[in-house]
């Protein structure tokens, strides 16, 4: 931008951005216009502060037009590559604009006051006994309320930035020499080439742009909304990345049974913490087989049940229109459809909808012979088991895997059933996120991997880390 065009070009912008606001003040053959956008500064420091200031020098009588600038940390704004986006981003992140109409000059002073919100409990993840703060949307407060848990210099912060359609910040916390190196160049390297990458639409943008297979079904990564669950993950070898505007981190690399631990299991002993897990991970097998399995029972191999049972089953399926099949898609359709429709409600009234909605049109189905009670009960089992999953992305990919075990059950029976387990297996062990292994248990010995998924008693003096790379026979489990 030239600097003779300046005046025209921030008029013309705020042609079509009528949330800018101006003001101008002339004495003496010298003009100054101010551009500011009002929810994004500190009104009360322009109005009562730095404009009276800036009248007593017009008038001669204040300070002289460099000490008011000095003061004030006025920066020089007006390069000869200065464009219509750059004056934008001064103003949309809090700046306000001082432009000399004499001399041609811009300067721009910081005086950001954004609007934001206090730390609370997060939503996602209530709290029960651990504590009760939250990230917000503000990059650098989510840092402080990492930093007032690990008060130390080995915690690195390292800063990027997305240019995209709109500058975004983004920072990188780990812990100097626990994080595996491979893991750590790879997030760095990503981070670097994230170039103008779009990432308004949220973490989940960039999730996709660093995980480096946007098309995996598994969840190469978790995220969390409470700095003390985040905080634990850093000292057991994980790094974060942080966005702005995002109210999440996300944690990586991480593997498959990570994803079944909650952030309150370090809150609890451990023997509340080991059910509490086991039933967790119990319950993703329950959600993602038992449709399949009992489909494969009823329509090939109706032999491997009771007899007293499949004669019951026999009795409540009478005078169906539906095969079993069709039977089971339409019953997890239904209670997925309430579900989803529970989700996006209000609060107030989403958990009374979904309870009644379920509630009538599951006895209206029944009563019109659409479903049967043992199709409707087994689905259900299936949904709710699904639900207490920690990760929501891991809620979502049981949905998937659940469908596929249910059709290859219904084509092949049984032998569907262990087709679909063995793919899964395949495809988690050829996983990795961020260089390592999703499914690294087989580099273990049996006591090692079963650590893994249970949480032994705290030694004293351990660090408790999670090593993503062969580790001793003797490490302490997760």
């Amino acid at each position: 931008m030239k600097s003779n065009g300046l005046f025209e070009e921030l008029n013309g912008m705020i042609r079509h951005c009528q949330d800018i606001a101006t003001e101008q003040l002339g004495s003496d053959g010298q003009s100054i216009t101010l551009y500011f956008q009002p929810k994004l500064v500190d009104m009360n420091r322009i109005r009562e502060y730095f404009m009276p200031e800036l009248v007593h020098m017009l008038s001669g009588s204040g300070k002289s037009i460099d000490d008011l600038l000095e003061e004030n940390g006025a920066k020089p704004v007006d390069h000869p590559d200065l464009g219509i986006e750059e004056c934008a981003y001064y103003l949309f992140s809090g700046m306000l604009l001082v432009y000399f109409e004499d001399v041609h000059r811009l300067y721009s002073i910081n005086f950001a006051n954004m609007p934001h919100r206090q730390p609370e409990e997060s939503a996602l993840e209530p709290s029960i006994r651990g504590a009760r703060d939250g990230f917000v949307e503000e990059l650098d407060t989510n840092i402080a309320l990492i930093r007032k848990r690990l008060t130390t210099a080995d915690l690195r912060v390292t800063y990027y930035e997305s240019s995209g359609t709109t500058p975004t910040r983004l920072a990188l916390l780990h812990f100097k020499d626990r994080v595996p190196l491979s893991s750590l160049h790879l997030i760095q390297r990503r981070l670097e080439c994230i170039g103008d990458t779009n990432l308004v639409g949220g973490m989940s943008r960039l999730e996709e742009a660093v995980s480096g297979n946007r098309y995996s079904v598994l969840p190469l990564s978790n995220f969390t909304g409470k700095p003390d669950y985040a905080a634990e993950c850093l000292v057991r070898g994980k790094f974060l990345v942080f966005m702005e505007g995002s109210p999440t981190a996300m944690i990586a690399p991480v593997t498959l049974s990570e994803l079944f631990v909650s952030s309150e299991d370090s809150n609890f002993s451990y023997h509340a913490a080991i059910a509490n897990r086991l039933l967790r991970i119990m319950a993703a097998f329950i959600t993602v087989f038992s449709p399949g399995v009992f489909i494969s029972l009823l329509m090939y191999n109706q032999d491997q049940i009771p007899f007293q049972l499949l004669a019951t089953i026999g009795i409540s399926r009478l005078g169906l229109p539906i095969s079993a099949f069709v039977e089971m898609l339409l019953s997890l359709f239904l209670l997925d459809l309430l579900r989803e429709a529970g989700a996006r409600l209000p609060r107030a009234t989403g958990s009374t909808i979904t309870v009644v909605g379920g509630i009538i049109i599951g006895d209206a189905a029944l009563r019109a012979g659409i479903l049967s009670p043992s199709m409707t009960f087994l689905a259900a089992v299936a949904i709710v088991s699904g639900s207490t999953l920690v990760n929501l992305n891991l809620q979502s990919t049981t949905r998937i895997m659940r469908l596929f075990v249910l059709i290859l059950s219904a084509l092949c029976g049984i032998y569907g059933t262990i087709i679909a387990l063995f793919y899964m297996l395949v495809y988690a062990i050829n996983t990795d996120s961020f260089g390592q292994l999703y499914f690294p248990y087989e580099r273990y010995s049996r006591k090692a991997s079963l650590l893994k998924f249970i949480r032994l008693p705290f030694r004293k003096n351990s660090t408790d880390i999670v090593h993503n790379v062969p580790a001793l026979k003797s490490e302490e489990g997760s």
